[in-house]
């Protein structure tokens, strides 16, 4: 039996649309408030380690500025430096090329950084119910 264009399309696919569910149905859901109150956690906690990874991207710049690195290798002022942690080092790269994806700062989006000012927002947009009090820290999404 041959195999039909749909029967190619399904072992090709690693998803598949299950259909919509409307907002006000499952903000009715037990586990709603919890997810969105561990989302907003996350999100803080991510915009914080943004700002920290640029405050190293800067120190690593610094430190390695005029130093005589492998392969004769120099780092200038506009550098774009890039780290990750890799076992017990730390590899350090220079981006030659500029992507476009990275941002180096996100100082607009710094009032998120406030848990009150964010769960506010979304108690007012109707994303989370105006009765959860859940303080907004990163030990809560920890624990």
């Amino acid at each position: 039996m041959a195999a039909t264009m749909t029967d190619i399309n399904h072992a090709e696919q690693k998803t598949r649309k299950v259909g919509n569910i409307s907002l006000a149905a499952v903000k009715r859901m037990k586990t709603w408030e919890d997810y969105m109150a561990k989302a907003a956690t996350f999100s803080i906690a991510k915009g914080e380690m943004e700002h920290a990874k640029d405050a190293m991207r800067e120190a690593l710049k610094v430190a390695l500025k005029g130093k005589n690195l492998p392969r004769g290798v120099k780092v200038g002022d506009d550098a774009d430096l890039d780290f990750t942690i890799v076992g017990h080092e730390v590899k350090v790269i220079e981006l030659l090329q500029k992507k476009g994806g990275r941002t180096k700062s996100i100082d607009d989006l710094s009032a998120w950084a406030n848990p009150n000012a964010l769960m506010l927002f979304l108690k007012r947009t109707g994303i989370i119910s105006p009765k959860v009090s859940a303080p907004l820290s990163l030990p809560t999404l920890i624990s």
